[in-house]
């Protein structure tokens, strides 16, 4: 936004504004950073609004390039051409036809008298807040269909309800001309990242550093240096926009608003986003808020704008647990007190479990992911986790140390802050040979530094040691088994008894004993663990499918972990392990022969030793991994890291194939916009939700986070890596452990700030393709134009040019790319893409230097 446009911003708040909001611009030096981002802010509300009202009134104009010439104002009146705001859009090259009449005007002199204003009294401000919330949830339902469905939804985007229009309701129009959503957020006025000289040796913030301050204290549009605001939330979250809102109250009892983004799951909206809400940020948490950001949002409030999820830490407030049975016999309550818990337990998980599954239907895969993780981290009471602990420690009493290694992984896999499971989990490792003796080590081994090991071939071969050993029976012990059915024992005295008989050494019977409490108890968990692991698998996290499948069958072993547990070995690119995993559980599968005859004959076609790429993309295509052909990378000249050919090279052969690292699915029954604060030109509202997706796996994965560091983000090229590198591998996380920061040694954790991960997929991810990209008729399904919008950190290290040697190709809906020569290509040479067909759009997206 160019200076001229700013001043006359400046002029429409001493003209329009309120009288705080002079004020507080009056007081700032002209020169102030402060008083350009009040200025910027206003003025992107104030385009955004106008822009807006072009698009959805189906105005075909004003969807054209800010780059339109602008015609001669014959027909606008002098006193729209007298009015600041009128020429603040001018300056900013708004297309003639897109420009405000006078009635508009008028609404726009109003929002800015609006733009700014102080909070009322904290009794005000809560209930004010309370009554916008029940009236959008009121008019979401008004918006309900004949079918239950909401008018609203779609992919499952934010969106307010006051920044649709529904063109027309007629059901013989097309589909995609119904309805046209707008999706803004004013983010280019956003908090520039946070100090980490606060971070505590754990990799995390440390709070106790951070000075203590209160909502008196903010200052608008700056940053609180070195500060911590602490507060309760006082009503519950609504998302009626992108980010979810509610209100802090502090020590003092004054009440500040605050809009989260990236916090909850992307694709989530309206019922889902409240639920999930309610769930995270609960009414009377305790938070903390590092260095508070306070703004002024589009819809003219103030309130503290936070975008990484790291710079807030919540305490849920304490719940209450149903006491025991009100019987008269204290010494009966005492003895059925922890069943009762144990009880309670299974209903609370089985509620959890449903709406989880809800989420997964409707494909949130990262809402329904989160959802599993969260049930089995707080819904469990530690009675799964602690019985696989004890399984795993009586194997190694027994020397059995693959059996040990897996029930302490499982048992981690629940609770990853068990220490007595660290414990068990690296004396197994240390015994197979993985890593060094770890005895002394310490309680937090999570933390070790040879917590992650870096040679695959030992991994894999004690992966095809574990599943080549005979798994422990599912009969386990006709005697015990008819005792507990005779004795109806519960799971906890089978517990119990396990422990009696580990403490008289007898601990073959305690493994026994364990396994029937799990196969008591452990139902509902396994299934939880199954179906996390699916929902990973969707969402191409192959630790988390393998850590959860491999603990499910831990608990009893199942036909759909079997199978998700070798599917996803293939996909991490191991099909000799999972061809063991099959073989190990060789009865389940010949049970359910139907569902395993295919991925039983694909697994031996990968794994055998003439496989090449190009049958598996024929005769398996749906378990083809990452695969790199006769290419490396490369420092050019000029142009940073790049891509050239090991051999000469005829047209047509394949050099890479390659599943995203993270991807955005979406069916677009409308169409979403989002207006880039940037420039003044549209751009596809779902580049914002692999953005948002990004973000929130950052928070959680480790891996993740390494293989994006590895990737430009338009300021500092990273050092040149090898293709192997840029891959997810068995070798990336800890053995059978998820791929989570907290499985992962605390030096090892890198901190990636929202805006640094935007600038990474903005930079690597080479636009959204859509059904028209292709002829085929996959991509357009009952009027719903599919699309994805995904990241490929091999496919990213190939340079653009003009005249590329070569091209990307799609099979139909298949979930990876592959990239073809398409000329003869010499050893040596450098390898090519074409990124974009329109070069001004490349320069501008790919090519220019940020912040430029």
């Amino acid at each position: 936004m160019n200076e001229n446009a700013l001043e006359y911003v400046s002029e429409a708040i001493l003209t329009y504004g309120n009288p705080t909001i002079k004020a507080e611009l009056q007081s700032l030096d002209r020169q102030s950073p402060v008083r350009n981002q009040m200025l910027i802010a206003l003025g992107t509300t104030i385009r955004d609004y106008i822009l807006q009202y072009a698009t959805t009134t189906g105005s075909s104009s004003s969807r054209t390039s800010s780059r339109t010439s602008r015609s001669p104002l014959d027909n606008v009146s002098t006193r729209q051409q007298c009015c600041p705001i009128y020429k603040a859009l001018v300056e900013m090259n708004i297309p003639v036809s897109s420009m405000p009449s006078e009635e508009q005007l008028q609404e726009q002199r109003q929002i800015v008298s609006q733009w700014g204003r102080p909070l009322p009294h904290p009794f005000w401000s809560k209930l004010m807040f309370e009554e916008q919330a029940r009236h959008f949830y009121e008019a979401k339902k008004l918006e309900k269909g004949d079918d239950g469905t909401s008018a609203a939804s779609s992919s499952g985007s934010h969106t307010s309800s006051s920044m649709k229009t529904t063109t027309s309701k007629s059901k013989q129009q097309p589909t995609n001309a119904n309805k046209i959503f707008m999706r803004f957020t004013n983010h280019s006025v956003v908090k520039q990242g946070s100090s980490w000289s606060f971070l505590g040796e754990n990799g995390m913030v440390d709070w106790s550093k951070l000075q203590k301050i209160n909502i008196s204290d903010l200052k608008l549009f700056e940053s609180c240096k070195g500060c911590v605001l602490e507060g309760t939330l006082v009503t519950d979250t609504f998302t009626p926009m992108v980010g979810t809102t509610t209100l802090l109250e502090d020590g003092q009892g004054n009440i500040v608003k605050i809009c989260l983004y990236n916090f909850l799951p992307p694709g989530v909206s309206e019922d889902d986003a409240y639920l999930i809400g309610k769930k995270m940020l609960p009414k009377d948490s305790k938070v903390k808020i590092l260095e508070p950001f306070y703004k002024i949002f589009k819809d003219g409030s103030r309130g503290i704008r936070i975008d990484d999820p790291n710079d807030i830490q919540v305490i849920l407030p304490k719940t209450t647990k149903r006491p025991p049975s009100t019987s008269s016999d204290k010494k009966d309550n005492n003895q059925n007190h922890k069943d009762i818990t144990r009880k309670d337990q299974e209903e609370m998980l089985l509620l959890g479990k449903q709406e989880a599954n809800r989420l997964f239907e409707k494909k949130l895969y990262f809402a329904a992911s989160e959802s599993y993780i969260q049930l089995l981290r707080a819904g469990d009471d530690g009675f799964i986790s602690t019985l696989l602990s004890n399984r795993a420690q009586a194997s190694i009493q027994l020397g059995d140390w693959t059996e040990a290694l897996c029930d302490a992984a499982a048992s981690l896999t629940l609770q990853p802050d068990f220490k007595k499971s660290w414990k068990r989990y690296w004396k197994a490792m240390a015994e197979l040979g993985i890593v060094a003796q770890a005895a002394e080590q310490g309680e937090n081994m999570q933390q070790s530094s040879s917590s992650q090991c870096q040679d695959s071939e030992k991994l894999k071969h004690v992966l095809l040691l574990i599943f080549s050993s005979t798994s422990l029976k599912r009969d386990h012990g006709q005697e015990l088994e008819k005792d507990a059915l005779q004795n109806n024992s519960s799971a906890q005295e089978l517990k119990a008894k396990g422990n009696d008989a580990f403490k008289s050494g007898d601990f073959d019977k305690a493994r026994q004993f364990y396994s029937l409490a799990l196969q008591s108890a452990g139902g509902t968990t396994h299934a939880i663990l199954s179906n996390w692991s699916q929902c990973a698998m969707n969402l191409n996290i192959w630790h988390d499918a393998i850590a959860a499948a491999a603990a499910s069958l831990r608990i009893f072993p199942q036909m759909k972990s079997v199978y998700r547990l070798a599917k996803a070995l293939i996909l991490i690119g191991e099909p000799k392990i999972s061809v063991a995993v099959l073989g190990k559980y060789s009865d389940i599968v010949k049970e359910n022969n139907a569902l395993f005859r295919k991925l039983v004959s694909d697994a031996n076609v990968i794994a055998s030793n003439d496989y090449n790429i190009q049958q598996g993309l024929h005769d398996c295509p749906d378990l083809v991994s990452n695969w790199v052909g006769k290419i490396e990378t490369f420092q050019t000249q000029g142009k940073g890291r790049g891509v050239r050919a090991l051999e000469d090279m005829p047209p047509g052969q394949m050099v890479l194939v390659e599943r995203p690292i993270i991807s955005y699915h979406w069916e677009v029954t409308d169409y979403f916009m989002g207006s880039s604060t940037g420039v003044n030109d549209f751009d596809d509202g779902s580049s914002a939700l692999i953005k948002t997706a990004a973000v929130n796996r950052a928070q959680r994965d480790g891996a993740f986070v390494s293989i994006l560091n590895r990737l430009y983000d338009g300021s500092v090229v990273p050092p040149l890596v090898p293709f192997r590198d840029l891959f997810l591998a068995i070798s990336s996380a800890n053995l059978l452990l998820p791929s989570h920061h907290e499985y992962l040694p605390a030096t090892k954790r890198i901190n990636m700030t929202p805006d640094g991960i935007s600038g990474i997929i903005s930079r690597n991810s080479h636009g959204i393709r859509r059904h028209h990209d292709c002829a085929d008729e996959r991509y357009f399904q009952n009027d719903k134009e599919l699309g994805y919008s995904e990241l490929y950190p091999g496919g990213s290290m190939f340079n653009h040019s003009k005249n590329p040697n070569c091209d990307y190709a799609k099979f139909g809906d298949k979930p990876y790319q592959c990239i073809l020569t398409q000329k003869a290509v010499r050893k040596g040479d450098e390898l090519t893409v074409r990124y974009h067909s329109d070069e001004e759009v490349v320069n501008r997206c790919w090519l220019k230097p940020k912040n430029h």
